[in-house]
């Protein structure tokens, strides 16, 4: 939007100029403040309302700027609820010559300022500070809204007397990046790992046994009582490129890693790989010791935000991230996902898979004959609403393997599937946790297309979501055409 001034350049002139208005013969020379437009335009940047409500229709009708300036009069109005003026004033702009354009994005930014305060007053800065975001780029298009945005929300803040809080400054930062190609400044890309990387990949006799017996003595200090297997290392390959993972010896699933020399699961990354819309957050609930994070982010190239709480997991995830080299791109949180923020305890469910810890006594088996010492801890838990709020509209993928708390994580992740509308992959144990998620999911939109993996896992996309009906074409013409991948005749080049 264009706040220039239309008052003479390239002139020397004091502060009060003069303007001819072009009424009779006669009419006396009126005075008027040239750099009142400027003035007013930085008042309105940084949302000093009490300034824009001095200004006045008889101070401003002989002003060449007056229909800019008028507008700009009544936003002041608008956030001090005097709508009355400032109707009065909108019906002013559109008589001096402000374009619809320009009065409905002024109008608009108002709205976003006001949701911005209702935010703050919620205590829920980040969507603030979205919000006041946004009313800036409306009325300042090509401006740098990151050197006023915070000046703003300050300013709103004090005006609502509420203190920022501590880590304001930081909120902000993050908030001024929101909008651009998803970039992490992650905080594990200078974390400690309890695994040396040039250590481990050393070709020097011992140097990776030693590494390994760092991680050992590390998961010994979390749960000193248990009697926990050696930490050995697993590698897969994709596409010619070799990835590397530690582990506990005899872990279920880097067994079948090693089994395979794939990635676990493989068919079904490379499924969620094409459903993937570049550019945009994936989200692995439940990354265990991060085969699928590790995928998602070395493969696919994708930022990931990686939830893991169980300590064993959430320490081999860091160090496989750490050894993969993909420290810039995944976000590791030791939390667990549910419907509220607080504490849970967890046990492990399967003898021998790390990868089985829950919430849910009923799924703790036994081996045949042999009692499975159970021990529970807690953790942390919290929401993706919570953990995403800064990212709510940037997700992909949420992919969820939860042991037994995906609906739960779900209903605690509604504002992200509101405004996201990402492919949902969702781990069911049962037909009926399936039926909860798919009625669930239904009232956004969403419906499956297909279901893969050992544990049935259903792959959800929502109707609302225009990129995902361009996709589903795509698969469903890949599905087809792969039913004849052996047949030579069909797949005959045409003569």
């Amino acid at each position: 939007m264009n706040f220039t001034s239309s008052s003479p350049r390239g002139k020397t002139s004091p502060k009060k100029s003069v303007v001819v208005i072009e009424t009779p013969r006669d009419a006396a020379a009126v005075p008027y403040d040239e750099n009142l437009l400027e003035r007013a335009r930085t008042q309105w940047q940084f949302g000093d309302w009490q300034s824009l409500q001095r200004l006045d229709r008889d101070t401003l009708q002989h002003h060449p700027d007056r229909a800019k300036l008028v507008l700009l009069a009544a936003a002041g109005q608008l956030q001090a609820e005097g709508a009355e003026l400032a109707r009065t004033f909108v019906q002013l702009a559109h008589d001096w010559g402000c374009s619809n354009k320009l009065v409905i994005q002024i109008l608009a930014a108002g709205v976003h300022n006001s949701l911005g305060r209702a935010a703050a007053l919620a205590g829920n800065y980040p969507r603030a500070l979205k919000h006041f975001e946004d009313a800036i780029q409306l009325g300042s298009a090509g401006s740098d809204t990151r050197l006023i945005v915070r000046a703003r929300a300050g300013e709103q803040l004090s005006q609502l007397g509420l203190r920022p809080p501590e880590n304001f400054g930081e909120i902000t930062d993050r908030q001024a990046r929101r909008d651009s190609p998803v970039v992490f400044n992650i905080a594990q890309a200078s974390r400690r790992t309890s695994i040396s990387r040039d250590t481990f990949f050393s070709e020097r006799e011992g140097d990776r046994a030693r590494s390994l017996e760092e991680v050992r003595r590390s998961a010994d200090s979390i749960f000193s009582a248990e009697d926990l297997p050696d930490v050995t290392w697993v590698s897969v390959e994709h596409r010619g490129k070799a990835f590397f993972f530690i582990h506990f010896s005899g872990d279920y699933i880097p067994g079948k890693m090693a089994e395979k020399n794939l990635f676990y699961e493989s068919p079904y990354l490379n499924l969620l790989a094409r459903l993937h819309q570049p550019g945009k957050l994936i989200i692995d609930g439940g990354a265990n010791i991060g085969n699928h994070s590790v995928f998602f982010a070395g493969v696919m190239g994708a930022e990931v935000i990686a939830f893991e709480p169980q300590p064993f997991n959430y320490q081999f995830l860091v160090a496989n991230v750490h050894l993969n080299r993909l420290d810039e791109k995944v976000d590791i949180r030791k939390t667990a996902l549910g419907d509220q923020t607080g504490r849970i305890s967890l046990v492990q469910a399967l003898p021998g898979n790390y990868g089985s810890f829950t919430s849910d006594q009923t799924l703790v088996k036994h081996d045949a004959g042999e009692a499975h010492p159970v021990t529970p801890f807690d953790v942390e838990v919290s929401t993706l609403d919570a953990e995403l709020d800064e990212y709510r509209s940037a997700i992909s993928i949420i992919k969820l393997d939860l042991e037994g708390m995906e609906f739960e994580a779900l209903r605690g992740a509604t504002g992200v599937i509101r405004e996201s509308a990402p492919v949902i992959a969702v781990e069911c144990f049962t037909r009926s946790t399936y039926q909860k998620i798919k009625e669930f999911l239904a009232a956004f939109g969403y419906f499956v297309i297909d279901s893969t993996n050992a544990t049935p896992t259903f792959i959800f996309l929502s109707r609302k979501n225009p990129h995902h009906l361009e996709m589903l074409s795509r698969y469903l013409e890949m599905s087809s055409l792969g039913k004849f991948a052996s047949n030579s005749s069909f797949n005959e080049s045409a003569s």
